[in-house]
């Protein structure tokens, strides 16, 4: 079965993006593409990136015309039909957009802040003709958070599932895959419910998480042919980790699992990435 990896990234995690290209040369295999989504304005600096089996992808051309991009605050998108768009927003509709631009069967999303640190290959993805759909149980965290509940509940908006509290998975992870038939079914569903194209909803919602929007899809509204579940991480992400020190970062490298074959630490830690790159060397 075809799959591309897509990582969307700007030029604040180029260096990032460099440590994850180096360890995907090193690491990972059988993927037609890799795929960078970038802004327009940093194009020419990610272009040493493109070799055989990457491409790089402008992110404005997956997205209306009407839409630009301010140099000058460029976590907003201004839009000729309406208010500004947040970079946050955009990045999630780039994430979906990208499944109708590749004619691959799956679509398998790397963030530019992860490295990658043991054997990955495309094939591990897939049972026969099933790709890899990671589904947990929802967390108490889930329900207390106020973000987690918008983007429960605006997944439960757009499939009129009624009580978001009802919905019981959990979806967001590092390597998540989405299946360009049930992404393409989503999207179709959401253009019935509104009776609009799917961009301009999800453009111009406050919030939303793609991951859990494609699960709570496929869970309740597939009978998912095209998918096998697993609540297994292939991703050890700091998210849930307070990485304040170069010994806490020595910690959590060291804790990595051996299912886990990347790690993800998020670059907003502002941890140098020199630093990163020779703990992580060391903690193979």
């Amino acid at each position: 079965m075809k799959t591309v990896l897509v990582t969307p990234t700007w030029l604040p995690e180029i260096e990032r993006c460099e440590m994850l290209m180096d360890s995907a040369a090193a690491h990972v295999s059988g993927f037609d593409k890799h795929l960078l989504l970038v802004d327009a304005m940093d194009e020419p600096q990610f272009r040493h990136l493109a070799r055989p089996g990457v491409e790089i992808i402008v992110k404005q051309d997956l997205l209306p015309a009407r839409l630009w991009q301010l140099p000058f605050a460029r976590r907003w998108w201004l839009s000729s039909h309406g208010l500004p768009v947040r970079g946050w927003i955009l990045q999630q509709v780039t994430k979906l957009a990208v499944t109708q631009y590749t004619d691959a069967d799956a679509c398998c999303y790397v963030d530019s802040d992860t490295v990658f640190v043991r054997d990955f290959a495309a094939s591990d993805l897939w049972s026969q003709d099933r790709v890899r759909f990671y589904r947990d149980t929802r967390k108490p965290h889930f329900y207390a958070s106020r973000r987690y509940r918008n983007w429960y509940g605006f997944a439960a908006r757009q499939f009129r599932l009624g009580d978001p509290d009802q919905l019981k998975g959990a979806y967001i992870a590092q390597l998540n895959t989405l299946h360009r038939v049930h992404a393409s079914a989503m999207l179709g569903a959401i253009e019935q419910r509104w009776q609009r194209p799917w961009m301009e909803t999800l453009l111009h919602s406050m919030d939303f998480s793609e991951f859990v929007l494609y699960g709570v899809f496929v869970d309740a509204c597939t009978d998912q042919q095209y998918h096998y579940a697993t609540d297994q991480q292939l991703c050890h992400s700091s998210w849930l980790y307070s990485l304040d020190s170069t010994a806490d970062l020595e910690r959590f490298v060291g804790s990595c699992e051996a299912q886990h074959v990347a790690l993800h630490v998020q670059s907003n830690l502002a941890l140098p990435v020199a630093a990163l790159r020779k703990i992580i060397d060391a903690g193979r």
